[in-house]
């Protein structure tokens, strides 16, 4: 895979495509590790809010135990990987490795899966506000119709809750039912806005 390091319109379209193409394949692979791996069983793999949680108990070791890296040298990472290069680590900290990367793109596109199964008219668009300053996720891939106005990230979110096990000073914010809580939290806020017309419609995106 030839690895888009910067996101620029003229790369945009081609990240995107290959984002949203990846989710069934990265999502089988993931789902078979948790099965094989994690003896969870096909049948609680049902993409319910209560998924979530046994998933994110399960792999919750491996990310604290993770091991961290001094240089990003990575082989077959994640094609998000060095989009993203600033949340995976620094050269003080150290970097995510690549086991690690694998895990966060897999529990991203199930908790995102989740969100599409749950949330009517959601759909993946690409985040092109032209507003200033610019939102923290301009250009990436990110959900529309979904939890606020400018959009949804499930890789901004599953990287929050990596980050915070990785460092124990912020473990005491996480809990089993993290993600659970958060597809909730999503399912409140969407009815509100939805009632109080603070969602875009497809026909006010600037860009899909």
């Amino acid at each position: 895979m030839k690895y888009i390091k910067t996101l620029k319109r003229t790369t945009v379209p081609t990240y995107f495509n290959q984002y949203v193409g990846s989710m069934k394949g990265n999502l089988d692979k993931f789902c078979k590790f948790l099965e094989t791996e994690k003896n969870i069983s096909k049948t609680d793999l049902d993409f319910s809010k209560e998924s979530l949680t046994v998933i994110w108990k399960n792999i919750y070791p491996d990310v604290i135990n993770g091991e961290i890296i001094n240089l990003p040298n990575y082989i077959n990472p994640p094609l998000w990987t060095y989009i993203e290069l600033e949340s995976i680590g620094d050269d003080s900290r150290g970097y995510y490795s690549e086991k690690t990367l694998w895990l966060l793109d897999g529990m991203m596109y199930y908790f995102a899966q989740t969100i599409l199964n749950i949330i009517p008219n959601a759909y993946w668009g690409i985040c092109d506000f032209k507003i200033t300053p610019k939102l923290p996720d301009q250009l990436k891939p990110i959900l529309f119709n979904v939890d606020r106005w400018d959009g949804f990230s499930p890789l901004g979110v599953t990287f929050s809750h990596f980050i915070s096990a990785r460092f124990s000073h912020m473990r005491d914010m996480l809990s089993d039912d993290n993600f659970s809580k958060t597809i909730e939290e999503i399912i409140k806020s969407t009815e509100a806005n939805k009632k109080n017309g603070l969602l875009f419609s497809q026909e006010n995106r600037l860009y899909s």
